[in-house]
Parts: C-alpha cells; structure tokens; sequence
C-alpha cells in the first residue's frame, strides 16, 4: 500500500507537469486557478493514472531483482527521489522537445519561457539523480540538505515557470483606414499542389514524362521551397498566403482543443502529449480550426481590399467563407456535398447563394467510373490477402480534385478575376496511401506484384496534375503570370511509425510530411525571368512576392522576403518595392474577445477533417 501512495503522488507529479507544458505552448490562455485544476486533472485522470502504474511495475521489478521489498515510509524522501527524478527528466525531454519542433509555432514571448521551464526541470533532474546517488552510496548523511536541495529546485522546477508565464495581452484597437482602389497590374493565376516536390518533377521533367511542367520551368522560375516545421498543412498554407509564421498567423494546426470548464480552446498540441484519445475518452473535446482563429491578413483580402477581383477555391483556412471582393469556395464544400451533414454546413462558398448553385458541378466519389480508375492501377493483377483500399482512395482524390476544377473553370469565365487561386489536394491523399509504391526500396517489403498493380499510381496523378496546369498554360493572357506552389513534398513513413500505425487504425500509411522534404515553387509570365533558378526561397516569400507582381506594398511585419531572382530586371527596375508598416492598420476589424470561444458550427462533426496527428 505505501509503495501505491508514493507511485500516486509522483503520477499526479506527472499530470502537473504535463499540464504546465500545455499551458506554457498556449499563452492566449488566461492563466488561472481554475484553468490549471482543469487541466491537471484531466491530465491526473488519465496520464497521472498511467504513469503511477507505470511506476508501481518499476518498483516492483526493482523489488524483484534486490530479492526483498522496499520498506518505505507513506510518503519516502528515498523512492520519492528516484520517481520525481523520472518524471522531471520525462518532463524536461518533452519540453525541449518541443522547443526545437515547434519553434516556429510558439509564440515569441513564450520561447523564453518554455526555454526557462526546461532549463529548470533538467536542473531538477540532475540534482535528485545526484541526491539519490549521493544517499544511495553514504546512506543518511547530510539528509537536511538534501531534503532542503531536492524541495527548493522540485517546487521551483513546478512553481516558477508557471508564475512567470505571462497572461495573455488584449490587442488594441486600430483604427481602420481606408485603401483607394488600384488598377490591376496584371493577371495573376495561383495553382496549389499539396505534396508535390522538386525532386520528383525534376527527374520526371528529364524523361520527358511531364511535359508542362518542363514549359514552366523552362520559360520561368523555379526552385525547392523550403517550409515550416513541423508541417501543418494548415499552418504552411495560411504561411504562405500571410508572409508570416504560424505563431504570427495563428492557425497552428487543424484541431483545437477544450477543457472542461476553461471557455478558450487551446491552439497548439505539444508533441508527445496524445489528445486524440484524450477526446475519445471524453475528458477533453476535440474540433476543426477555422478561419477565425487567423489572427492577420492574407493576399486575397488585402488584394480585394485593393479593388482587384479576387476568386478563391479550395484554400485551407477559408472556412468560414468571408466577404470579399469576388467569390471563395471554402475548403470544406466537397465535404458538404459528400457526406451531406445534417444540418448542412453553412457559409461554405462566397457569396453564399453559390453553394446551391453550385452543388450540381460537385463530383462525388461514386460519380467516378471504373474506367477512370484503370491508368492509376492495373487491376488485372491478383494479391492474395490485399485490403488496399485503392478504389476508395483513388476516387475521393480524383472527385475532390475534379469538384474544384469544374466549378473553377465556370466561376473563372464568368467572373473573370484579377487574381485566381486554386488547391489541389488528391496528390497528398494518394500519397499517403502509395507512397511505399513510389520508393519500395525505402519499405524493402513491397512485392513484385504489388509494384505491378499500384507502382504506377503518384506517377499516373503528376500527369493528371501536368495535364491541369497545360490548360492554364494554354488560357494564359501575355499579361498574366501563373504561381505554382507546393508547399511540401511527401517522406516515406519512419519504421517506428509503420509499426505504430495500424495499432491506431492507418493500416496503410506509408507516407507522412511531419518532417517532409522542400516543395516547389515556378513563375511564369508576365514580369518573370525566363529560365532563372530561384534558390532558399520559403514558404514565407510568396505572399510578398504576389503583392509586388500586383503593384502592391510588403508589410513591414511580414517575415518573408521579395524573391527578385524569380523577376525581371525590367520589372525590378521601373517598379520600386514599397513598404507599408503593416496591413493590420488597414484591413482586419479589431479581435473580438469572443473570437477563439464562440461555436464553430465545425464543433459538431466529429473527426471532419480525417487527418492523422
């Protein structure tokens, strides 16, 4: 019984430190008295619960291998030295952790903190590793001060960081100031592939298998781009339309995440902590990000705020659709239209009339043929014992792609728009799925039949993609510019996580872009310099670039550069680069404080998104 009381008192150890990460990661939550017991407890419920287990079995295997029991006091200064020096290394290993991984994430007046926090508890560490040694080796002495050391640097460890974490700061209030509309300096068309990558166009380009891709890159710019880590789509597409960093821009992930009785969500999971079963076991809730969490500016609006026609499709961040100077169709109306949530979603498209409109034009899976399906697989080939969801797979991507490019198409000619953008997600979600397939010899484990049945799929959708971008190719005006953007490419999955992964119901996962490889970025058109290598551009560096092909200032506040290997000296030289301090000034209506906690009609659907943490 003393040897549970002691694992018990070092589990909820465990979930207050836990607790004490999450809110160091998420300082737009006020910090108080109820806000800490909330999400100690959870974290004691479940966590604490696993950890004081987890202690009890090492103390019993220790046991087992002295050959006698521990005769320990309810509460022992000896067993509580080893266990709380466990639980502060685990504590300390996650927050450096996440210091290093999540750096671009973490808010800047937070990094010192969480810096500080895991300065401390490493301390804390090594000085109960040192005072359990010390009475391991000469028993009893000098136990005051050990007593005295183990306690000061334990609660300082705990105590301090929360103490100095700061209270979140109300934004003040600017004044809007109005903008004068400007005449388009050209046209410019923004195509978004998710999970393309240079390292694959470019050999492909070699073999003469993409053909539009090589007149892009022949008679424009081009270059990897690098992105943020970990890669959040979410985060790096909003990264890319802002300029800005996704502890600038504020949408960090897809979910959210509430705690009993605390009314603001919390933004940022740390890294080794899971919320997934958290949600699941009903201690926390769990919910899709929406674009009122985007805390600035993003080309579109500041270019409709300019006068130009902006048309929008598919972006990620987009939901709910706001007003704008054109049309958005949100990132979430193929979703409508496929699993027709009751009650429908609303505000999906901009001007809303269009969802009706344009339900008719949306592709459902079951729309596409089998027909359809026999470049990307060759059926014919029989795998005993295969669950490959290929079909399945196959025809969402091709029906959510083609969704987009049908009603992008009617909408562009009608409304014809200064500046178009478009996503394109069906090249990530087969990749998922068909990465091992694209690198067998990255798996070592993918059979000869296999690569004959599914080898030709990644390859079968860059030439689908290929085929899109010769339209936009063969529509371009000679004052237009297309902007083909990857944000990143696609890794095949780690070993540890091709283990892990079925146990959590991704039995065919083989590719991820956590750590992923550089995208891709290409010019073409008017005001490009045909042929030129773009080099260290980021994801950063489009939404300043865009502005300047408009005709438009870069924000002062923006942390992406103007890419002027990408330009024309002509261009460089007749139009000087403009700044403007920042943005906000002009454009964003003042933060309601009700933004982050008001329901999301997201909130309702479960697992929306059906991605992967």
């Amino acid at each position: 019984m003393r040897k549970a009381t002691n694992c018990l008192f070092a589990g909820l150890v465990v979930a207050l430190l836990l607790a004490e990460c999450v809110l160091l990661l998420n300082p737009e939550v006020a910090h108080t008295f109820q806000t800490v017991l909330s999400v100690w407890g959870t974290f004691a419920l479940t966590y604490g619960l696993a950890a004081s287990f987890a202690f009890w079995v090492l103390l019993a295997v220790v046991e087992a291998i002295r050959g006698k029991r521990l005769s320990a006091a309810w509460l022992s200064f000896r067993v509580l030295t080893w266990l709380l020096m466990l639980a502060l290394a685990g504590a300390a290993t996650l927050l450096w952790y996440n210091l290093l991984h999540l750096r671009m994430f973490i808010p800047s007046q937070t990094l010192r903190g969480v810096a500080i926090a895991a300065t401390m508890a490493t301390a804390a560490a090594l000085v109960l590793l040192v005072v359990g040694l010390f009475h391991y080796s000469f028993g009893r002495r000098g136990a005051t001060i050990s007593y005295a050391l183990s306690t000061i640097f334990f609660v300082a460890a705990i105590v301090l960081p929360l103490v100095m974490r700061p209270q979140p700061a109300a934004e003040d209030a600017v004044p809007r100031m109005p903008l004068e509309d400007l005449p388009a300096k050209r046209r410019l068309t923004i195509i978004g592939i998710e999970g393309a990558t240079l390292s694959y166009v470019l050999p492909a380009v070699a073999d003469g298998k993409l053909p539009n891709f090589a007149r892009l890159i022949e008679g424009g710019a081009s270059g990897a781009l690098k992105t943020v880590y970990p890669t959040e789509s979410l985060a790096v597409w909003t990264s890319i339309a802002t300029g800005k960093l996704p502890r600038e821009h504020g949408l960090k992930a897809f979910y959210r995440y509430r705690f009993r009785w605390v009314q603001t969500p919390f933004s940022l999971r740390p890294r080794g902590i899971d919320f997934r079963t958290l949600d699941r076991l009903g201690v926390l809730n769990r919910s899709a990000v929406t674009a009122a969490s985007r805390r600035t500016e993003t080309f579109w609006s500041i270019m409709s705020r300019f006068g130009l026609r902006v048309g929008l499709l598919r972006w990620w961040g987009t939901y709910p659709a706001a007003p704008i100077n054109g049309f958005v169709i949100s990132e979430f109306f193929h979703r409508q239209m496929r699993e027709r949530f009751d009650p429908p979603l609303p505000h999906l498209t901009y001007p809303e009339e269009l969802t009706a409109r344009l339900t008719p034009h949306a592709v459902l899976p079951e729309d596409i043929e089998a027909a359809a399906l026999e470049p990307f697989v060759d059926s014919s080939v029989d795998i005993p014992g295969d669950t490959v969801p290929w079909r399945t797979e196959l025809r969402r991507a091709l029906a959510d792609d083609m969704t987009y490019q049908n009603i992008g198409t009617l909408l562009r000619n009608e409304e014809r728009p200064d500046v178009y953008a478009i996503y394109f997600f069906g090249l990530d979600a087969i990749g998922h799925t068909f990465m091992r397939y694209q690198a067998p010899d990255r798996f070592g484990n993918v059979s000869d039949a296999e690569m004959r049945k599914y080898g030709r799929v990644v390859e079968t959708y860059y030439s689908r993609l290929d085929s899109i971008l010769g339209g936009f190719i063969r529509s371009r005006t000679d004052e237009e510019t297309l902007v083909v953007i990857s944000g990143h490419g696609m890794d095949p999955l780690p070993l540890i996580r091709r283990v892990i992964e079925p146990f959590k119901g991704n039995e065919h996962l083989s590719g991820y872009h956590e750590d992923a490889p550089d995208g891709l970025l290409i010019f073409h058109g008017s005001g490009i310099a045909a042929g030129a290598k773009i080099h260290g551009a980021s994801v950063l560096d489009i939404t300043p670039t865009l502005l300047y092909l408009m005709g438009l200032p870069r924000g002062h506040d923006m942390n992406g550069v103007l890419l002027t290997e990408a330009l024309e000296e002509d261009l460089l030289r007749t139009q000087p680069v403009t700044f403007i301090s920042s943005y906000k000034n002009f454009l964003i209506e003042p933060r309601r404080p009700d933004d982050d906690t008001e329901v999301s009609p997201l909130d309702a659907v479960p697992d929306l998104l059906e991605i992967p943490e």
